[in-house]
């Protein structure tokens, strides 16, 4: 799979969301502003979920961001590079 480069905001939370779920093999993410350990995850999913992202963005992404910002557009800012 090639890098993306997403400077849609929007964009850039569909394909966190839709890793979420594969990552959580979750068919839809709950409603809300809901974190990543309360739809599920743990620190292993974390480090796949960010492992996943940093392949399909093509550069290197460290998981203590996505704890900091733990939730889908959290996770959307830290690859947007807010």
């Amino acid at each position: 799979m090639s890098a993306v480069e997403v400077e849609d905001p929007l964009s850039r939370l569909e394909i966190v969301r839709a890793a979420w779920c594969q990552v959580l093999e979750l068919a839809e993410l709950p409603d809300g502003d809901v974190t990543f350990f309360d739809a599920g995850g743990d620190s292993l999913r974390l480090v796949i979920l960010v492992e996943q992202l940093s392949r399909r963005f093509g550069r290197p992404l460290r998981a203590a961001d996505f704890l900091r910002r733990n939730t889908v557009p959290g996770h959307a800012d830290v690859l947007g590079g807010v």
